[in-house]
């Protein structure tokens, strides 16, 4: 094994270092509490390192950590803890591919927390080694300085990038972790350079910011970083502080905010009488690491029903980007007509080349989507609805609209030629390659998921998500039910047993792909809801055909004993609503940077309507 000196100044009062370049860590999550300085600036060779980092609230480790393969165990010895003229030094042993590592680690005690950390330092070059600074906030809470090899032995080689890091550590079961590295746009081997990570700084500054422009500041986590500041208030989460105690210790009028993830907690919130909620995590997100389970955006909407006859505002939280933030807004209203008040994005602003064109952006989706909300769908009439039926019909063969299909096997062929019958042109592309080009120039898309495989679920996955990028409408036939969660569809089209499924009730059941039983006691009641519940048009197929927007239903009774003797034909009417959609849809304008609508529920109502062929003047409105 080969030995080597790691020099680790920590520059507090009194250590010049005008010779370093500075590198100011911002955005840090987390944050100490309380200011310890300690100074080696007249440290001599020789003196006792242990005294003088006790004497200021510090602990030389002493202990031993083995790993089981592939990780290298590795131990901290106090010996290597040394004082240099001004400096402290930290010696390790590098990793010969063998052994165990002798390191080096200084920590706080066991409740010091801190707030800003300054450091000069000048990263090994030795192979298959790190080093950084590690900050743990939770219980038992301590900062560490230490340096030890790479854990794992395919990256020895590839050590984790040496640098500042800031860690929630969970010292108990079920508190969240959080951990991210700060990468330096230079070479930090060499030479020195001053590292600062001050979590009060970038808060005053941001006070600042915000001051100028009449925007509240809230905090997260940090009551003491609120107060030292004046931020307009905090965010907590639930394994954070109380928010009783919260109360008590911010300024009467302070905005406290609760992260919430299930509808209970919601509940509580508003026993609570917080100033809003933070609803998610919606999406997956690399910003911190989730312990809770995503909810969904069709989550959303169930949470915020909770807040219905309050005055308590709701955000979306977790993985929200441009790229999904219509997708957030539209699916994630309640039955009830309860709309998110906004969104909190981080990632997609803070990692920017452009974090104010970012901002633009996101802020014109939000305006675009809440002038949409004003528009409430309209009561048809049944002569209206009939008049443009006929004209779908006829335009249809106009125009002859490319239809994508991601179809059941088994019907794949009948699909594509009563897809021809109607007028339209159909393209049964599966290949996750194809999806965007062809989001580009297809008018609508079919995803059919009745003999779905594993193979073809990313196909499916993509073709959706441009579908939704492009505002192209999705047909989406739950054969024997599946997923839903992937993107906004504009029409759901299942028989009684696949739809009990998808709504999650029990009244009707399912064999196969085929209903149990006689059907809903109340199926106008039922697929207004789920139209309602799901943001778009629900096409319930039966002996009597139930067709909703969440505003108007359709009965049709033009059903016929034959269809239930024959293979596919609901997935037949599937290729068909798909069809009469992309001509319903044919020529609406589309606004550049996701800021139209998703779903247009009057013309697709109309297109699920026309999809029933000749009989449909026999449909009647309710």
């Amino acid at each position: 094994m080969r030995s080597f000196y790691y020099l680790l100044q920590l520059l507090f009062a009194g250590l010049a270092a005008a010779q370093c370049n500075t590198y100011a860590v911002a955005n840090v999550t987390g944050g100490f509490r309380t200011r310890q300085f300690v100074d080696f600036s007249t440290a001599q060779a020789g003196q006792s390192a242990s005294t003088l980092l006790s004497n200021n609230g510090f602990s030389i480790s002493d202990w031993p950590v083995t790993d089981t393969p592939p990780a290298i165990s590795h131990t901290f010895v106090p010996g290597n803890v040394a004082l240099t003229n001004g400096a402290l030094s930290l010696k390790v042993n590098a990793y010969s591919g063998s052994g165990n590592v002798i390191g080096a680690e200084f920590s706080t005690n066991a409740e010091f927390k801190y707030v800003s950390v300054r450091t000069v330092q000048k990263s090994s070059s030795v192979p298959g080694v790190c080093e950084g600074n590690f900050f743990y906030k939770d219980q038992v809470a301590e900062i560490d300085f230490e340096i030890l090899t790479s854990t794992v032995f395919q990256s020895s080689l590839a050590c984790v990038p040496p640098g500042i890091w800031a860690t929630t550590h969970p010292f108990k079961e079920g508190v969240e972790s959080y951990s991210e590295t700060f990468p330096f746009p230079f070479d930090p081997r060499a030479d020195f350079h001053e590292y600062r990570v001050d979590f009060i700084q970038i808060a005053a500054q941001s006070k600042e910011v915000c001051d100028r422009y009449k925007i509240p500041l809230i905090i997260n986590d940090r009551v003491d970083v609120a107060l030292a500041v004046g931020a307009s208030g905090v965010h907590v989460g639930q394994d954070d502080m109380d928010v009783e105690l919260v109360r008590k210790l911010l300024p009467a009028g302070s905005i406290v905010g609760l992260s919430c993830n299930t509808p209970e907690q919601v509940k509580e919130a508003v026993k609570l009488g917080v100033d809003y909620v933070g609803i998610g995590a919606v999406w997956g997100t690399k910003t911190k690491n989730v312990t809770s389970p995503i909810i969904g955006t069709r989550g959303v909407g169930e949470r915020l029903k909770e807040l219905d006859g309050t005055t308590i505002k709701a955000v979306a939280i977790g993985g929200i980007k441009t790229s999904n933030l219509w997708r957030t807004l539209y699916g994630g209203v309640s039955v009830t007509g309860h709309v998110l008040d906004g969104v909190a994005v981080v990632s997609e602003i803070v990692a920017s080349q452009d974090p104010r064109g970012v901002a633009t952006a996101l802020g014109k989706i939000v305006k675009a989507f809440k002038s949409q909300q004003l528009l409430s769908n309209s009561l048809l009439q049944k002569n209206d609805i009939v008049d443009k039926a006929s004209e779908l019909i006829g335009k249809t063969r106009d125009i002859s609209p490319l239809v994508h299909q991601i179809t059941n096997n088994v019907v794949a062929t009948q699909s594509a030629n009563v897809t021809l019958a109607v007028g339209a042109s159909p393209i049964m592309a599966t290949e996750p390659e194809e999806m965007e080009d062809l989001s580009k120039i297809c008018g609508a898309l079919l995803v059919n998921i009745g003999t779905m495989r594993a193979d073809g679920l990313e196909g499916m996955r993509l073709a959706g998500r441009y579908a939704n990028k492009y505002r192209k409408p999705i047909v989406f036939d739950p054969v024997g039910v599946g997923l839903l969660d992937l993107w906004q569809v504009g029409v759901i089209k299942g028989n009684a047993g696949e739809l009990a499924a998808l709504a999650g009730t029990s009244e009707v059941l399912s064999r196969g792909v085929d209903s149990v039983g006689s059907g809903f006691k109340d199926p106008v009641s039922f697929v207004q809801n789920l139209a309602k519940r799901e943001r778009c048009v629900v096409v319930l197929t039966g002996p009597t055909d139930y067709i909703s927007d969440g505003t108007n239903v359709a009965v049709l009774q033009n059903g016929d004993n034959f269809l239930g003797k024959i293979t596919g034909s609901g997935c037949i009417l599937g290729s068909i609503i798909a069809s009469y959609s992309a001509t319903a849809l044919h020529g609406v304008e589309v606004l550049p940077n996701e800021e139209s609508r998703l779903v247009d529920l009057e013309r697709l109502f109309i297109a699920a309507i026309t999809g029933y062929g000749p009989s449909y003047p026999t449909a009647r409105q309710c």
